[in-house]
Parts: C-alpha cells; structure tokens; sequence
C-alpha cells in the first residue's frame, strides 16, 4: 500500500475502487458500439484522459487532428442528460 498509516491506505483504496467503477460506467454508458468499448482502465486513461484539449467556459476544444477525437466526441453525445429536478409540496 501507498502508506504505513491505515487510515490513508482505506482511503486509497476506497478511492481508487470509485476511479474504477468510474471508469467502468464511463465505458457502459458512453462507449459502447466503439473501439473502446472494451478497453481496459489502463488504455482510457491513456486515450481518453490525456486529450488534447482546452476548457473555455462551457466549451471543450479538442484537437481535431488527434486519432481518439471522434471517440470522445461520440461518447461526449452519447452521455445520459442531468437529471430534472423537481420541487415537491410535502403532503
């Protein structure tokens, strides 16, 4: 483990569980019906999580030279819409 200390070796682990299933859901809901639909945690880091890209505002720009592009932007489209919230009256 990362430390002698307990307490932060749970914590690592229990953080690096959520990274996974992140990662696994990611591939689930987004990623399907494309070259990554199978691929292992190690490879969407590499592929997806070191883009070329900038973060204006609301705005991503991607590098649109970069081979994985057209995956991310096909993930990106593909993502499930935020929930509604609503307000309800306590009966």
């Amino acid at each position: 483990m990362p430390s002698a200390d307990v307490v932060n070796n749970e914590t690592w682990a229990q953080l690096a569980a959520t990274a996974l299933n992140l990662c696994a859901w990611t591939r689930q809901l987004t990623l399907q019906r494309t070259a990554l639909a199978r691929a292992t945690p190690k490879t969407l880091r590499y592929k997806l999580l070191h883009t070329a890209g900038r973060h204006r505002g609301r705005h991503l720009h991607l590098d649109q030279d970069w081979a994985h592009t057209p995956t991310i932007t096909t993930a990106l489209d593909r993502r499930l819409p935020p929930p509604t919230v609503t307000n309800r009256q306590a009966a």
